[in-house]
């Protein structure tokens, strides 16, 4: 809606929407006092651009550092960067309708020609961890800590092909954003490179994110690299959300009956420790089947003028402004 109404310390003041937002504060709140006057928001969609208004001083905060940036913005007096761990992960989605990935074998082969060592280090430029699960396992409880991914092997992905039937190879279309996720582009490049040495040719379709979102929900994707974060702070909610049956934004359309026996299961539990068991069952599963292939966990990237104190950054990608303070 465009007249929202909240109990926090900033209040709307005005909004030109897809250009600008304005928050005062809030003089009648109950807590303490936000120490801005004002807060403007802008709109900035090309990386370049917000970076360059982060080094002349025209923004003073700012959101979506690109990795190969960073680097360059830490060794500016005037800039402060702000690196901090989110709940969010990158995967590479297959729809598991589509053939050649009905065939578990095929989707374990995808995930084995996957480096994703050098996907974090040489593209994301080290602005990411390595997954154990599909869940952010350092920040994120109930997540399979300790999992673990499958090994970049690209011999094991070529007799996992051959013996599924596809010695030769396939050829499929790969879907991705471009500007939603951090280098989600220039990743979806790289993934398209690793499949060829396997003898899988990925046709790169880049959408804006109106006509990707469509496409995911009518199941046009074939493989898509796609971003899941975790509101709840609690697997459930996503592992329901794009692995159950039903789950509304399953777009690989994978069901496994295991997979929505346990999530129902896990849902009665009281037990903490023995419902943490459950879920572990769950990403396992998962794993095995080979529902998609988990990238990297995103980290969150932020930077601004080296004078601004106050910026208070949660792992669900919220972020608090209100006491920002200029010193």
């Amino acid at each position: 809606g465009q007249h929202p109404v909240g109990t926090g310390p900033l209040k709307l003041d005005s909004w030109d929407y897809g250009s600008s937002l304005v928050m005062t504060r809030f003089d009648d709140y109950w807590g303490e006092k936000a120490t801005v006057d004002s807060i403007t928001f802008r709109i900035v969609p090309e990386d370049a651009s917000r970076v360059m208004m982060l080094k002349t001083g025209d923004a003073d905060l700012v959101a979506g550092i690109p990795p190969v940036q960073i680097e360059e913005l830490q060794s500016d007096p005037n800039v402060k960067v702000l690196v901090e761990t989110g709940y969010r992960t990158i995967f590479l989605g297959m729809n598991s309708t589509v053939k050649p990935l009905d065939d578990v074998r095929v989707r374990q082969a995808v995930n084995y020609a996957i480096d994703r060592e050098s996907i974090i280090k040489n593209v994301m430029r080290d602005v990411a961890s390595y997954p154990d699960s599909f869940m952010v396992s350092n920040v994120i409880d109930n997540s399979a800590k300790g999992l673990g991914c499958y090994e970049f092997d690209q011999e094991k992905a070529k007799a996992l092909l051959a013996e599924a039937g596809y010695a030769d190879g396939f050829t499929l279309t790969l879907s991705t954003p471009e500007g939603r996720y951090a280098m989600d582009r220039q990743v979806a490049e790289v993934i398209q490179a690793m499949l060829m040495e396997v003898g899988i040719t990925a046709e790169i379709n880049v959408l804006d994110w109106g006509a990707y979102s469509e496409q995911a929900t009518s199941g046009q994707h074939q493989f898509f690299l796609l971003g899941m974060g975790c509101p709840t702070g609690d697997p459930e909610f996503n592992l329901f959300m794009n692995f159950g049956t039903e789950g509304p934004q399953n777009y690989s359309r994978f069901s496994n009956a295991a997979v929505d026996q346990l999530l129902t299961e896990q849902s009665t539990i009281l037990d903490a420790e023995e419902r943490s068991k459950v879920m572990y069952q769950i990403q396992e599963e998962l794993k095995n089947d080979a529902c998609g292939a988990p990238l990297y966990y995103e980290q969150q990237t932020y930077g601004s003028g080296a004078d601004v104190n106050g910026f208070i950054i949660y792992p669900d990608e919220n972020a608090s402004m209100a006491y920002l303070v200029r010193e």
